[in-house]
């Protein structure tokens, strides 16, 4: 139930600042000759419209939970990209790469949950900034297997890195998030956009996995990194 408490919460959020924002309308009209703040109106639309399109895409199915089973994560990632998610943001289905193998045990719905919006966010990216020929259009997947882990690191190095600001708010999709000086908030980081990769690490967590943000490790100021720990399934 954690994926409804959370949309639920993310709901009252946005209603209530939506409520607010037509009072200063109403206000703002008897002051200003009928003219309201579209901007901020048009602003919350589009942060709801955003998370509608994320749970859209988020395997539910709370009642037939298929519990835990064992998860090729090569496969699994191809799967998941080649299944739908590289048409939806329309890049082709190169821009996944997967180095190495690695296998997690974990409830199969959860890892859908979580890998899937990692790797639609990092998409994101990728379809606003063209390919170039130093940096190509891909999401790189390094795999790992651990002593009690599996372990993918997820990157791309072609976006223009989002202020730390931005990064630390990204699984914190219900606080206002105010642009750095000088600069504009990143679609990424509005807060319709954060409740995707919200839903992905508290999914992780729920397993015994984790997932962090770890962008500063790629030298420069481009790209971003994701790192996924889930709990592994040892090999004979």
């Amino acid at each position: 139930m954690i994926y409804f408490r959370f949309t639920s919460d993310f709901c009252l959020y946005q209603g209530q600042e939506l409520a607010t924002l037509l009072h200063e309308a109403e206000e703002e009209g008897d002051r200003l000759g009928g003219r309201t703040p579209l901007e901020k109106l048009h602003s919350v639309a589009e942060e709801l419209r955003s998370a509608g399109e994320i749970l859209a895409h988020v395997e539910l199915r709370v009642d037939e939970e298929p519990g835990i089973t064992q998860i090729e994560l090569a496969d699994f990632l191809k799967q998941r990209w080649y299944s739908g998610l590289a048409n939806h943001l329309r890049l082709p289905v190169t821009a996944l790469q997967v180095v190495g193998s690695c296998s997690a045990r974990v409830p199969r719905a959860k890892a859908e949950t979580a890998i899937s919006q990692i790797l639609y966010w990092l998409g994101r990216r990728l379809t606003r900034y063209p390919s170039k020929e130093q940096e190509p259009q891909v999401i790189l997947c390094k795999l790992e297997e651990m002593a009690e882990t599996a372990r993918i690191v997820f990157e791309e190095h072609l976006s223009r890195r989002m202020p730390k600001q931005m990064r630390d708010a990204l699984f914190v999709p219900f606080t206002p998030l105010p642009a750095p000086p000088g600069e504009e908030l990143e679609e990424e980081s509005l807060k319709g956009r954060r409740l995707g990769l919200f839903l992905a690490k508290i999914v992780v967590e729920t397993v015994g996995g984790s997932l962090e943000e770890d962008s500063d490790a790629i030298p420069g100021g481009f790209g971003h990194r994701f790192v996924l720990q889930l709990p592994s399934a040892p090999r004979a």
